[in-house]
């Protein structure tokens, strides 16, 4: 990467926590962007899933366009 920045933020609603990640990248190489950024915002994805799940197990991974304000909570087994 020429640049990598993220920032994590947590959200509690009752006993939930949201956990959300947020990168900016650029590879420096300008005529790829598009087709490395999607297999790297994909890549970056399942990594920060696969780390969170592995810490907490009994996560529950939902759709990053999915509004927490109105979800249901997601049910735990």
């Amino acid at each position: 990467f020429d640049s990598f920045a993220g920032v994590w933020t947590l959200r509690q609603k009752g006993p939930y926590v949201s956990v959300f990640f947020k990168a900016d990248l650029d590879f420096g190489i300008p005529r790829l962007a598009r087709i490395l950024d999607p297999i790297a915002e994909r890549v970056i994805r399942e990594t920060v899933a696969w780390a969170v799940t592995g810490f907490f197990p009994g996560t529950t991974i939902l759709d990053p366009d999915l509004d927490l304000d109105t979800a249901a909570a997601p049910s735990v087994s």
